[in-house]
């Protein structure tokens, strides 16, 4: 019972009111998924602008044609009466040499989120811009984390070095 996605465009133009609205959505998603619970539909009323909430719809079959295509997840309806939906991984386990033992860890979702961002902003980024989403996830540079350790060596040793899709961003 996955949503419909055939028909949705997946080219982001963040300029765009519509697409800003798709792009948070969407990065709501990836980051509430982590939390492995069913996402309630209220919730992600929240993330969408006053304004496009009545093109809720829309805008949540654009998020999960991205989801879908980009990350290879599908956003399913779990209960249709409580509107609660969850997100499938349709790839299964793929080794990720220097993450983790487990791909869907915490350092994986980080840099899902990460590459996320990047395509959403025209495949290039800030790094203002990338410490400003993961500021906004709870992730500061300086501030230490359990489950990913200095998060600005993660960025800049880590993920620099052994992820070829983000070298472009240099040192940060």
């Amino acid at each position: 019972m996955g949503l419909s996605t055939s028909r949705v465009a997946i080219t982001l133009k963040p300029q765009d009111p519509m697409e800003q609205n798709v792009a948070e959505l969407l990065q709501f998603l990836l980051v509430k998924d982590q939390s492995k619970y069913p996402i309630r539909e209220s919730e992600m009323r929240e993330y969408i602008a006053k304004e496009y909430r009545s093109q809720f719809p829309e805008i949540l079959r654009r998020a999960a044609a991205h989801l879908e295509c980009i990350f290879r997840f599908e956003l399913r309806e779990l209960d249709p009466e409580t509107r609660t939906y969850i997100l499938l991984n349709k790839l299964g386990p793929v080794p990720f040499e220097g993450l983790e033992e487990s791909p869907n860890g915490p350092k994986m979702g980080l840099l899902m989120m990460i590459l996320g961002q990047i395509f959403l902003n025209g495949n290039q980024a800030k790094e203002a811009e990338i410490w400003e989403m993961l500021w906004r996830m709870g992730v500061q540079r300086e501030r230490r984390l359990s489950i990913f350790g200095n998060p600005k060596r993660l960025l800049s040793v880590e993920f620099v070095c052994t992820c070829p899709r983000i070298q472009g961003l240099g040192r940060i």
